[in-house]
């Protein structure tokens, strides 16, 4: 992830750190599944709990040689837990440890922007009732139109936020599926049961179907609602320069006379903040109107 467009929170979700702790935890999530079935020792599920570990440094300096993640991950794991490490991995295939560690993470990601649309909503709604009777020129063909109130922008900004709601919410749904089913998805090597038990201690869904991978119209979808996120963010900002333009740019005031104006005209401050994002999000698209969207909140949420 690029650090400066990115939140600490997000970041962390995406770090090496993480992702190998997902794999790892997916791991032992099967262990405990192959001891539930006696396959097995409780002795040994115990060991393995409480010597697994590894470091993305010797992780790497064993991929160098393998050049295969996976195995390097678990060779770095097995280095920990000794002759126990045997069990590890047992019956399954990369990719059940790899996409249902990608399900955690975009489980995990996906609630963390649920709860900023939300909270983007609760703002929205309020300022939406806030400048409902604030005359505002409305526009058709990028000209002046007929009168509207400034807070019936914020009431359709809401609305479609809703609706993005519902979609990123089924999203996460969707993707928040496991896979430990084995090399082609038959269970040739490891038996259903390793699989629901897993996902359920992961707070996943075992795949109805798969084959070595879950299928991609699960992620396709996420992807999907991701990007209108990403387009209502870019729409707003474009929605908001018009009235905030001559405010001017951040970059030609000096830092006194910027701290002046925060404090005399903050809402002259919010509008020119509105130009920044919206000049980022034009160059970019809507991935990058996407990595506003914290910027965008806080604008519209000190002041609430």
């Amino acid at each position: 992830m690029i650090r400066r467009y990115s939140r600490e929170a997000m970041q962390r979700i995406w770090s090496d750190e993480n992702r190998y702790q997902k794999w790892l935890d997916v791991e032992i999530a099967a262990c405990e599944g192959w001891a539930s079935l006696g396959r097995i020792p409780e002795k040994s599920l115990e060991n393995i709990r409480k010597k697994a570990r590894f470091t993305v440094e010797r992780i790497e300096e064993i991929e160098a040689v393998t050049r295969h993640d996976v195995i390097a991950f678990v060779s770095c794991v097995a280095e920990y837990v000794g002759e126990d490490a045997r069990f590890i991995h047992m019956g399954m295939t990369s990719s059940d440890v790899l996409d249902t560690a990608l399900a955690l993470q975009l489980k995990e990601s996906g609630e963390l922007i649920l709860t900023g649309i939300r909270d983007l909503m609760d703002v929205l709604k309020r300022r939406a009732f806030e400048f409902k009777h604030t005359p505002a020129m409305g526009r058709s063909h990028g000209i002046h139109a007929e009168p509207i109130s400034f807070g019936l922008k914020f009431a359709l900004w809401y609305a479609e936020m809703a609706r993005n709601l519902k979609r990123m919410e089924d999203a996460v749904e969707t993707v928040s599926y496991g896979k430990i089913s084995g090399a082609v998805g038959t269970f040739a090597n490891i038996p259903p049961e390793v699989e629901e038990y897993a996902c359920r201690m992961l707070g996943l869904k075992p795949a109805p179907i798969s084959t070595q991978i879950i299928q991609r119209d699960r992620h396709a979808e996420y992807l999907a609602a991701l990007a209108d996120q990403g387009y209502l963010v870019e729409a707003l900002a474009r929605a908001l320069y018009p009235d905030g333009r001559w405010v001017g740019y951040r970059d030609d005031v000096e830092s006194a006379a910027w701290d002046t104006m925060a404090a005399l005209a903050p809402d002259a401050c919010t509008l020119f903040e509105a130009t920044f994002i919206s000049g980022a999000s034009g160059r970019t698209g809507s991935v990058q109107a996407l990595r506003s969207a914290t910027t965008l909140f806080l604008i519209f949420s000190p002041r609430v």
